[in-house]
């Protein structure tokens, strides 16, 4: 008997990369390789949400921790510099943006690969 998938956060983490898109533009960093990992994070959600295959949800959160832990390494010069005020006190705007959209995909892909409900 075949399973139906009745959650949706996964795909709200699609959501997430969305903003994090924009963030990346707004830095000037679009073609790196965090964007190609949320992107292809992205689909393979897509796929596994219209498939119904579950485990493609986990796949894609795998995607999403390798997009995170770029843009870390990416930004942990800037971050470093604003924590010890060299050269500036404050995060920019694009930055916030870009953070925010890549922590709001890495929680919701998270939940959304964990707690996926299947009925019968």
């Amino acid at each position: 008997m075949k399973t139906k998938v009745t959650t949706f956060i996964p795909l709200l983490s699609i959501l997430g990369v969305a903003v994090a898109l924009i963030g990346y533009l707004m830095l000037g960093t679009l073609a790196t390789l965090p964007t190609l990992l949320l992107a292809i994070g992205a689909a393979i959600i897509i796929v596994s949400y219209v498939k119904e295959v579950v485990l493609g949800y986990l796949v894609g959160f795998f995607f999403y921790i390798g997009a995170g832990c770029m843009f870390l390494s990416a930004q942990i010069f800037t971050i470093s510099n604003v924590l010890t005020a060299i050269d500036a006190s404050s995060f920019e705007a694009s930055f916030i943006v870009s953070a925010t959209g890549t922590v709001m995909t890495l929680v919701l892909g998270l939940v959304g690969s964990v707690f996926t409900e299947t009925k019968n």
